[in-house]
């Protein structure tokens, strides 16, 4: 195992210029260049994976007090690797947009991202059946509103208008499917291009502008529950209800289906055998697939 420094392969606006391009020309390190490091393991029988992962994405990978990278998503890539002798892994952090463009051009094989299944993602990459985890999610509401909205069933039956959802983002693809299997009483929320609701929706669900958001419960712990979140003021004002696990999963290059048959193999062994339920217990603190979250 290896762990690369913090690689600036690609800048975010580079990895915007450069997206679907067949190569990334002054980013540092080339098609060439990576087929080169496929084999530069020491063994002939050993290829070397580059993974791409996020900095500063706590809990999924982040650095500890000894500047070690770490996270659950890093050490469950690690059991995968001590599962699968033919290959060897390498992290390298990135933005998203920087990480995703490189496992377009081929730099990296796989990226990590606490990423949802999508059409989209299936088409352009390839997706394991077996996720490498999950993220309980669920959707917040005013206070006040707390009785009233105490089920997706009962705001959708009131007509409850929701903070409009992200086109093609992961999120609103779990209530897109929500409401095809709820099509005679469907959630009620536009769409948008925009990111711009981000950090005004709290304040928006708290007014009465929009009565309720879905949102990651790691998120809403991290950002509204907890005491030095950025959004910590509405604690008092809003109220979450847990939903459903949403699985996550390793995203891998396009075509790479050895590595994808390995990868699914080695995630099924680790769910089977416990190791995902003891890496969740560790950096969660509570099973991700079934959080019993508000029980």
């Amino acid at each position: 195992m290896k762990i690369n420094g913090k690689i600036k392969l690609l800048s975010g606006v580079l990895a915007v210029a450069v997206l679907g391009a067949s190569s990334l020309s002054g980013c540092g390190k080339d098609q060439s260049q990576a087929d080169a490091a496929s084999n530069n393991s020491g063994s002939s029988d050993v290829t070397v994976i580059q993974v791409g992962t996020l900095q500063n994405y706590k809990p999924w990978s982040y650095h500890d007090e000894n500047d070690k990278l770490v996270g659950y998503e890093v050490e469950v890539i690690e059991a995968v690797d001590e599962l699968l002798p033919q290959y060897e892994f390498e992290f390298n952090e990135g933005a998203q947009d920087a990480n995703y463009t490189a496992l377009e051009t081929g730099v990296y094989q796989l990226v990590l991202s606490n990423a949802f299944y999508t059409d989209k993602r299936a088409e352009n990459y390839n997706i394991p059946e077996n996720p490498l985890g999950a993220s309980p999610s669920g959707y917040y509401v005013a206070a006040e509103n707390a009785d009233k909205y105490d089920t997706l069933e009962k705001i959708a039956e009131a007509g409850a208008e929701g903070i409009p959802l992200m086109v093609g983002d992961g999120m609103t693809y779990q209530y897109d499917k929500y409401n095809e299997e709820h099509s005679d009483k469907p959630l009620k929320f536009e769409y948008t291009n925009s990111d711009s609701f981000q950090s005004d929706q709290y304040q928006f669900v708290s007014e009465g502008r929009y009565q309720w958001s879905p949102l990651p419960y790691t998120v809403w712990t991290s950002v509204v529950e907890a005491e030095d979140g950025p959004y910590h003021e509405f604690a008092d004002k809003l109220k979450f209800f847990y939903s459903f696990s949403v699985p996550t999963y390793a995203i891998i290059q396009k075509g790479n289906d050895d590595l994808t048959k390995a990868v699914d193999g080695a995630l099924k062994e680790l769910n089977d055998n416990g190791k995902l339920l003891e890496l969740s217990q560790k950096y969660y603190g509570y099973d991700q697939f079934n959080p019993g979250i508000g029980e």
